[in-house]
């Protein structure tokens, strides 16, 4: 998900769930990516509001926005 989101220009600085500047919202088929993580919980984040560089599509299709 972090290569799709970089190529839709939504902003990314560390990669590894640290400082945030990738959050998104997700608006359609948050059943079709991976479990929040440790950094996202520690975030307050929930399935609709995540971080595009922890996200992975597992399957189908995801919208989301930033």
């Amino acid at each position: 998900m972090a290569q799709a989101c970089e190529t839709a220009g939504i902003p990314f600085s560390c990669n590894s769930g640290v400082c945030g500047t990738c959050q998104i919202e997700i608006q359609e088929g948050a059943e079709n990516i991976n479990e929040l993580n440790r950094e996202e919980i520690e975030l307050s984040m929930d399935r609709t509001h995540r971080l595009g560089c922890q996200c992975k599509i597992l399957s189908g299709i995801v919208r989301a926005t930033y």
